[in-house]
């Protein structure tokens, strides 16, 4: 009996083409796994009264029977021993094991495994941070992120090593926090941490051990292990974390209550000078304001030295669905126009434009279609056609392009799995030849970047001074309250490296909440910025 995300993770191996269940080891005296009984009574009605609350969503922690994925597999059960708080199996359970070769061991249970163990498989003994608390009690997983206002909540899978060694990092993802409900925090981190594991696998079984080597080395330079030692809170703080956490939840039931999904988003550009973006005044911004039925946003710009093209979602209140505008601004700042460019029956956004040789392209954001979706103008800026779909039957948003050292290079958030992307952390890298041949090729190391403070593309990928540098949404917390500027350090078609530089935050107005679109073209520079929309503002 497991919970349901290690259940996903042994299933698709089970079904995998890339790896075997070759054998189940259990342990006879693991003692109380659940650990419900753990903690002080207000802890505990905490835990209860937030499940209750929000038993209505998707609950990767349910206990799973597991027994139809390994009625057929060999089976260990075996006593483990405490050695300074480190379980460790005696030397003749250890003979046993070896006798199936095993290339890696899935440590899916609480506490500390340590000794001989951990030089049996080839590939490790693997082992998730949320199942290394010395607690054994799994409700801690997610709760003191939202206790001590967490922007983030991570999970790491770690190959165990020696103490003199230390575990290494191959993988870290970071979520955006629920900061009103630990059972939707931790649904949250289940459920991409069941996704971590099959696909390391699938890319060793492609790649053999020198990926897990690039792993290591990836993760390890800007990796940290997590806190090892967490225990359940005292009575004074679980009841402070408790009031907390409704506090929270009356603060968003009454936003929920005032303010209406859609945003107020408005333009905010400025004309002239070159500036590096580092040094870019937002304050000085001029503002552009669409009618009140609808927001603009996504700015791309394309200059002709005559006008300025942006092209924007034009996000209608009325029909809850955006497309796609030009807007025509001349040289002196002045909105000469606003007309509809491209629609369809389903939501369209991020208008990454481009131009190769003499034709301009476009990939608008067509999630809702489950597609990544090439146009091309025919007569340009106002007229344009689907050329073809690039990828098709995906959850992909905010696609954007970048040629470089005679490749094209494609960045793309994609979700494995059914939630909103507005904060999904995993940014996914493809390159090919040629972007009208369709042949994509994935990246060894796919997601790329796992981390919803700078995951999502936020505009062009743009060259500077020999450097190259990616924007990207900061969605921790909420949705588009920021971007940051990359820079990317690797890319290649075996690795990838970029590094945080400057995270724009719109505290030069105390009215904007949130900003995440940044675009230039020949000394015009747009972002897009919002507002909180009050429910009697609907029309």
């Amino acid at each position: 009996m497991i919970p349901a995300w290690q259940y996903l993770i042994l299933e698709k191996i089970a079904h995998s083409g890339y790896a075997n269940l070759s054998l189940v080891i259990l342990k006879l005296n693991r003692g109380n796994v659940k650990g419900y009984r753990k903690g002080n009574f207000i802890y505990r009605i905490h835990h209860l009264t937030d499940r209750f609350i929000f038993s209505h969503s998707s609950d990767y922690s349910r206990i799973t029977d597991a027994r139809n994925l390994i009625t057929e597999i060999p089976a260990l059960k075996l006593q483990v021993f405490k050695r300074d708080l480190v379980e460790e199996f005696a030397e003749e359970d250890l003979v046993r094991i070896r006798k199936y070769n095993l290339d890696v061991i899935l440590k899916l249970c609480f506490g500390k495994v340590g000794g001989e163990i951990l030089n049996i498989p080839e590939s490790g003994v693997w082992s998730y941070s949320m199942d290394n608390f010395l607690s054994e009690d799994n409700r801690l997983t997610g709760y003191y992120e939202i206790a001590k206002k967490e922007p983030v909540t991570a999970s790491g899978l770690f190959v165990l090593r020696s103490t003199k060694e230390g575990n290494k990092m191959i993988s870290v993802i970071r979520e955006s926090t629920c900061n009103y409900s630990v059972h939707l925090n931790r649904d949250r981190l289940f459920r991409r941490a069941s996704l971590i594991i099959p696909r390391i696998l699938s890319e060793i079984h492609s790649s053999g051990n020198a990926h897990l080597k690039i792993l290591e080395g990836r993760y390890n330079l800007t990796g940290e292990e997590p806190e090892a030692d967490l225990q359940t809170p005292s009575l004074l703080p679980a009841m402070v974390n408790l009031t907390g956490s409704l506090v929270v939840m009356l603060r968003q039931t009454w936003k929920k209550l005032v303010y209406s999904d859609p945003f107020s988003w408005v333009l905010l550009f400025n004309i002239g000078g070159n500036r590096s973006f580092q040094d870019i005044d937002y304050a000085k911004f001029r503002e552009l304001k669409p009618p009140k039925d609808r927001f603009w946003a996504d700015p791309f710009v394309v200059s002709n030295g005559e006008k300025y093209h942006v092209f924007v979602e034009e996000y209608i209140y009325r029909s809850n669905k955006g497309h796609i505008a030009l807007l025509e601004i001349g040289t002196d700042g002045t909105l000469l126009s606003v007309k509809k460019v491209i629609k369809n029956h389903y939501h369209m956004s991020y208008p990454f434009v481009f131009k190769h040789r003499d034709d301009y392209f476009m990939i608008p954001e067509t999630g809702e279609n489950r597609t990544v979706d090439l146009y091309r103008s025919t007569d340009f800026p106002e007229k344009w056609i689907l050329l073809k779909p690039l990828m098709t039957g995906i959850n992909a948003v905010d696609t954007t392009l970048f040629y470089h050292n005679s490749k094209w290079w494609l960045f793309t958030v994609i979700d494995k799995i059914e939630c909103k992307l507005d904060n999904s952390p995993e940014l996914y890298l493809f390159y090919s030849d040629d972007f009208l041949s369709g042949n994509w090729i994935s990246h060894p190391l796919n997601p790329v970047v796992t981390d919803v403070r700078n995951s999502r593309p936020a505009g062009r990928v743009f060259p500077q001074d020999g450097k190259i540098y990616r924007p990207s949404q900061d969605c921790s917390g909420r949705y588009g309250q920021a971007f940051t500027i990359n820079e990317v350090i690797t890319l290649s078609e075996t690795d990838y490296v970029e590094r945080p530089l400057l995270k724009v935050t719109p505290d030069w107005n105390k009215d904007l909440k949130g900003t995440h679109t940044f675009n230039f073209d020949n000394g015009f520079t747009i972002i897009d910025a919002y507002t909180f929309r009050k429910r009697s503002e609907n029309i």
